[in-house]
């Protein structure tokens, strides 16, 4: 027993050593005293301990349905990719001591994470609006949706040979628990009336109900509805658990399976091989820096194929969705307005953020980024060449946007005619210059992080950067001013808008150069 576990307890004695957990639990502590300072000064509402609780714990699900992939899809590739794994089997470590080595200190680090929101939690049952039962129960269930995930997304990293595509088949898995089962519900309700698939459609309708009780974000909204009184070890509870201890064990299972030809095999970075398929490729393209992060970094024609696929499929499944898969039901402009809505602030920002964090991070680990600063060319012309080819990847997207706009001229005019008045043409100005200026140095954060970390790491890492620099003082302004009823003159108000925009553009400009020079300083190391 000592032997299985002693890879886990010298990971977990390590990272009891280490900086950098303490720090995210700490920042995690400090932003729920920031929800409790503003419930606090909404008081006056009705149920401010529930609001508080909602917006905690809900941020918590949400936050572990990105991160709990990224953090354990890496588990065993990152042996694969460091090519260590065969030292361990070699030394005659068992499947078992890995998996649990790998896998037990990062679940216990995140799980901890929960553990210390419980106290400051407890205070919403003081502001009212919540009990007891309800916080522990939430925290049960979000516990076991991580551990479900946690798990998927560990058999994923045992299956695959690199990061990037256990990763990805971790994030597919876990859209597909939640979008998939929403989908099949609509599609039996509307064959429900039929005479020749009724009794299976009512069938299916029975059992996706049955299925919703194992959704946390579905068990979450009946813990905290009003009166709500589900038992602590609900069905969401035992499957997500239970479902998690299989996955465990089919990694178990299959570890030498798929691990047995490691040593023999090295795993090779996607960019390696993309480039040894196009060695005998002819090259189209008179700007080879652009071509090449077009075909390495946003994927190539395929993935601009993918791109139209996806979207196409996202634009029929709102439009079947919102109009109950019923054609003559279906309202175009309403459902380009969601599509429109989910393209500005979802898919797009997150492709740029991944392309930016992709695009210097991969030169950083191939070593291929002193090679890149010998061409005859500035360090800036190199860096725009290599942006400008991964945000071809974005085309698609952007084509997608304006075309949902276009089948929506009335949102999109409505829109222009609330910006198009007095008042709200200055407010909205404003506003939109400090979204700009906080997008832009969210992407030169991540830009400039991801020279160090994972390009999938940065983007996160970035978010806390740019939250505890810049949001947080912004936030306990406004706290402040809410909390002493302080009035400022409408002009003043617009004057503290165009500073706060100001400051942040020029530390965008700040972090452009630093990123230049970091840039040069890589490649000489």
């Amino acid at each position: 027993m000592r032997k299985t576990t002693a890879l886990a307890t010298r990971a977990m004695r390590v990272d009891a050593r280490s900086l950098t957990p303490h720090l995210m639990r700490m920042g995690l502590a400090f932003f729920i005293l920031m929800q409790l300072i503003s419930a606090g000064v909404a008081f006056n509402s009705q149920a401010p301990g529930k609001s508080f609780f909602q917006s905690i714990i809900y941020a918590n699900a949400i936050f572990a349905s990105f991160v709990v992939p990224l953090l354990f899809a890496n588990s065993i590739t990152e042996e694969k990719e460091e090519r260590t794994l065969p030292l361990l089997q070699i030394a005659d470590v068992s499947p078992l001591a890995i998996l649990l080595g790998k896998f037990a200190p990062r679940m216990i680090s995140i799980l901890l994470i929960l553990v210390v929101q419980v106290p400051y939690s407890l205070l919403a049952v003081t502001l009212g609006g919540v009990t007891l039962h309800q916080v522990l129960a939430s925290y049960l269930a979000v516990a076991a949706y991580i551990v479900l995930i946690g798990n998927i997304s560990l058999w994923c990293s045992v299956i695959f040979r690199s990061t990037a595509n256990a990763a990805g088949l971790a994030g597919i898995l876990v859209l597909v628990y939640h979008a998939l089962p929403a989908l099949l519900h609509t599609i039996f309700v509307l064959f429900q009336n039929d005479t020749v698939f009724g009794q299976i459609a009512s069938a299916g309708v029975s059992l996706m109900s049955k299925y919703w009780q194992t959704n946390v974000f579905v068990q979450l909204s009946q813990i905290l509805a009003t009166g709500g009184s589900q038992p602590y070890f609900s069905l969401q509870f035992v499957s997500n658990m239970l479902v998690g201890v299989l996955f465990f064990g089919f990694s178990w299972m299959v570890f030498d399976w798929f691990n047995r030809e490691t040593e023999s095999a090295p795993v090779a970075s996607k960019s390696t091989r993309r480039a040894a398929r196009a060695t005998h490729r002819p090259r189209v393209w008179s700007h080879a820096l652009v071509w090449k992060d077009f075909k390495f970094v946003a994927g190539g024609r395929r993935s601009i194929v993918f791109r139209v696929v996806a979207y196409s499929l996202l634009a029929f499944i709102v439009a079947g969705v919102h109009s109950g898969w019923r054609l003559n039901q279906l309202d175009v402009e309403e459902s380009a307005g969601i599509v429109a809505a989910f393209l500005c602030f979802g898919f797009i920002p997150l492709e740029v953020a991944l392309l930016v964090g992709g695009t210097f991070h991969r030169e950083v680990k191939d070593k291929t980024l002193a090679n890149l600063m010998m061409l005859p060319e500035s360090t800036a012309k190199i860096a725009y060449s290599k942006l400008a080819g991964a945000f071809i990847g974005v085309i698609p997207s952007v084509f997608f946007l304006l075309l949902s706009l276009a089948f929506a001229p009335g949102i999109v005019s409505e829109i222009l005619k609330e910006i198009g008045r007095g008042e709200n043409f200055a407010i909205g100005m404003i506003i939109v210059a400090n979204v700009v200026a906080q997008l832009l140095l969210y992407y030169h954060l991540v830009a400039y992080l991801s020279l160090s970390f994972n390009g999938w790491w940065a983007l996160f890492v970035a978010y806390f950067v740019q939250y505890f620099g810049c949001l947080i003082p912004t936030t306990l302004v406004g706290i402040f001013v809410s909390a002493f009823n302080i009035r400022f003159s409408e002009e003043f108000g617009y004057l503290l808008g165009m500073i706060a925009a100001g400051v942040v553009f020029v530390l965008v400009l700040l972090l452009h150069v630093l990123i230049g020079r970091t840039l040069e300083k890589k490649a000489a190391a």
